[in-house]
């Protein structure tokens, strides 16, 4: 593709892919990304693109669960891993017919105009460039990108997306070392707080198993693809967000990184100084703090804890968990979300997990803490034993 081609491939420019759950510091590393005046960043362009593709995928193998391309991409507990194992070998190179093309560009317009307006702008100047194949609409989004925010010195392109870790296996398929992913998580508890505080109002079986999903994809990219993923944990950048960013880009990279500043400057879209989305804080804000963490400790019940620390226990990454050993089950009634108080899109969950099905859901969640009985972090690295941790 002569415009991706031009502006990236040539010139041999880092590609750089931030992924996450959304409310753990996805867009406070974005923004100081786009930040410095030779990284060219966009935050949360494009996610229906990865919809549309997983929905592909899915009817291509002919999955057992196939999500429609308008659903969120989902956590993927307790299914069938043969959608997982057939994402590893792929590369985005499905064909897209211009039916497709235009559906998934209509959606990427629609959700990208909220989050990166000046792309969005590009996109529809560019309109007319019909892409063959999803690689190729994949590269035309990163070259829109390049142009939108990038100047002739640019050395590194991106873009972060919530949601969407799995992603990060094509993409290094598709743009091999040039292609780096870096995974931010952080203390699923506050993840959770802060999203009862002031964001959608989730389920708790909702947001910690697409916590896990970030957990089980990490590791599962680190093992792949050891040297192109790096991992910040949304505290330490909360401590040290120069070094930390700084510590992660110079591992993943080989050139050195002389432009990076010595105090981050975050920027929204049109290059102003970036207004934290926070939670807590009555005034806006463009500092980088640490007031958030452990704010669950003032914020969440004593049974959302416990059910949390539960649900969310990990034997491949055990920094955030709460026990030395396997929890047992908590004796507290589990927290259940009011209908009224979440977002649209969520009720179907609400209503599937915890009124139609919430003592079958708690038993297949039950039945995975037992398993990881069996499982040792230091010698048990199958693909098998990271994705039954979903």
């Amino acid at each position: 593709m002569n415009f991706y081609n031009k502006l990236i491939k040539n010139k041999k420019i880092y590609q750089i892919f931030v992924f996450g759950m959304y409310r753990s510091g996805t867009t406070v590393i974005a923004r100081s990304l786009a930040g410095e005046k030779n990284i060219a960043f966009a935050s949360d362009p494009i996610r229906p693109f990865f919809n549309h593709y997983r929905t592909k995928l899915q009817k291509k193998i002919k999955f057992n669960d196939i999500q429609e391309s308008s659903r969120p991409l989902g956590n993927y507990f307790n299914s069938d891993s043969k959608y997982i194992e057939h994402l590893i070998q792929c590369d985005f190179s499905e064909k897209v017919s211009i039916k497709e093309l235009n559906k998934i560009r209509d959606d990427v317009i629609k959700q990208g105009a909220i989050y990166s307006p000046k792309f969005i702008k590009s996109l529809k100047k560019n309109i007319n460039f019909k892409s063959l194949n999803f690689s190729e609409e994949l590269k035309f989004y990163l070259a829109l990108i390049i142009s939108s925010y990038g100047n002739k010195k640019t050395s590194i392109v991106g873009f972060k997306e919530v949601w969407s870790i799995e992603m990060a296996l094509p993409i290094l398929n598709l743009l091999g070392n040039m292609a780096k992913i870096i995974v931010i998580l952080r203390d699923p508890l506050d993840i959770i707080t802060s999203s009862v505080k002031g964001s959608a109002n989730y389920s708790i079986l909702t947001l910690v198993r697409q916590w896990r999903k970030q957990v089980v994809f990490y590791k599962l990219l680190k093992k792949l693809y050891p040297n192109s993923v790096q991992l910040i944990n949304y505290e330490d950048f909360c401590e040290t967000p120069e070094y930390t960013l700084k510590h992660v880009l110079e591992n993943l990279i080989t050139k050195p990184i002389e432009f990076f500043s010595s105090k981050l400057k975050p920027i929204d879209d049109n290059g102003n100084l970036w207004i934290k989305n926070s939670s807590y804080l009555k005034k806006k804000s463009i500092n980088i703090d640490k007031n958030s963490i452990g704010s669950y400790k003032k914020n969440l019940k004593s049974s959302e804890i416990e059910w949390i620390n539960y649900l969310t226990h990990m034997c491949s990454y055990k920094k955030y968990n709460h026990y030395n050993d396997i929890p047992k089950i908590p004796i507290s009634d589990f927290p259940k979300r009011n209908i009224n108080n979440v977002t649209e899109w969520a009720k179907i969950d609400i209503h599937n997990l915890e009124q139609k099905n919430l003592k079958k859901e708690l038993q297949i969640e039950h039945n995975r803490v037992k398993k990881m009985k069996s499982y040792d972090e230091n010698r048990d690295k199958s693909l098998n034993s990271i994705i039954d941790q979903l």
